[in-house]
């Protein structure tokens, strides 16, 4: 349940992870697009981006949950 201390949910937190996992299989199908000879400069850099920011989010609000 969420409360003034921590807004999210423990939904909130399945579905970080849920979305970082995602990103894992992104990163894949990025570095395949890579080997067919696609320029992926840019997908990278949002993948890196979208990352970073669930990541703190999840480290702000669940530790190491």
């Amino acid at each position: 349940m969420a409360d003034i201390d921590n807004p999210l949910t423990d939904d909130d937190l399945k579905e970080l992870k849920s979305n970082l996992k995602d990103l894992d299989r992104v990163d894949k199908l990025i570095a395949q697009s890579e080997r067919a000879g696609f320029d992926m400069t840019a997908q990278k850099a949002q993948a890196a981006e979208q990352r970073k920011k669930l990541t703190q989010i999840k480290q702000s609000f669940f530790g190491n949950r």
